[in-house]
């Protein structure tokens, strides 16, 4: 169990998350890029799928401190999500230091590399059980080549992470439920997709909310075009009876 410590920032300053003069040159992974798309995927699904509960916070790549006496005791994981947490100081903080939150991220993924793939499954795997992270989840882009399985989940069971049961589900892809999130975790074409069984229907991504979005306001625009071109035609047709009218009455008289 991670308590709070009494350990605070001192007044109008921000504590400071790692000293960058005691780590070495920081270089971007080589295979940084063939994650990217994936935990972006994620991230953002997540995202929006919690984005009215205040009390949320779901981010990616970014820094969790669970060491108060060495700041640079740290990792960055994937994708993770806190519940029952105040996301405005976290974000103020620049980073998420356990023992200023109170509680460690409750559901933890990370997505499978060359460069990454052997640390995922043995030291972070032990951290994370350690600080009580409740779920750790690993997603094998690849199909099976860095985890030996294209998806796994675990969850926390007095200290010790026992294996998440997997099955097919109705689209033929392998599911695992998140009962931390209320959320299925598949994989569906070397992608991963979150299936919200309240509703029956699987996660947008945000290029998929963006597709959507750019879909409608088409959509919308050939309405307005064709909307315009009809009053177009009404306005002519009025302006052509009225003129009829004037020679009829030009006529007659």
């Amino acid at each position: 169990m991670v308590t709070k410590s009494t350990v605070r920032a001192r007044p109008g300053t921000r504590y400071p998350v790692v000293d960058p003069a005691s780590l070495p040159a920081l270089e971007p992974l080589p295979d940084g890029l063939y994650q990217s798309t994936h935990f972006l995927d994620a991230v953002s699904m997540l995202k929006a799928h919690f984005g009215s509960a205040p009390d949320v916070l779901v981010e990616g790549n970014t820094i969790v401190c669970y060491n108060p006496n060495n700041l640079n005791d740290r990792v960055l994981p994937d994708c993770y999500v806190a519940f029952g947490v105040d996301p405005d100081p976290i974000y103020a903080q620049n980073g998420y230091l356990i023992w200023e939150v109170g509680k460690p991220p409750d559901f933890v993924l990370e997505i499978g590399s060359v460069s990454t793939a052997r640390r995922d499954m043995t030291f972070k795997r032990d951290l994370y059980a350690r600080i009580g992270v409740r779920e750790y989840w690993r997603f094998d882009p690849s199909g099976g080549e860095f985890y030996g399985r294209p998806l796994a989940g675990e969850r926390l069971v007095d200290g010790i992470y026992a294996p998440i049961a997997l099955s097919e589900n109705d689209d033929g892809m392998q599911c695992g439920y998140s009962p931390v999130l209320g959320l299925s975790l598949c994989v569906g074409d070397d992608r991963l997709l979150l299936h919200d069984p309240m509703t029956g229907e699987y996660l947008r991504t945000l290029s998929e909310a963006l597709a959507e979005t750019r879909e409608a306001e088409a959509g919308l625009s050939q309405e307005r075009i064709g909307r315009l071109e009809a009053e177009a035609r009404a306005r002519e047709a009025e302006t052509r009876a009225r003129e009829l009218e004037e020679e009829l009455r030009r006529l007659r008289s």
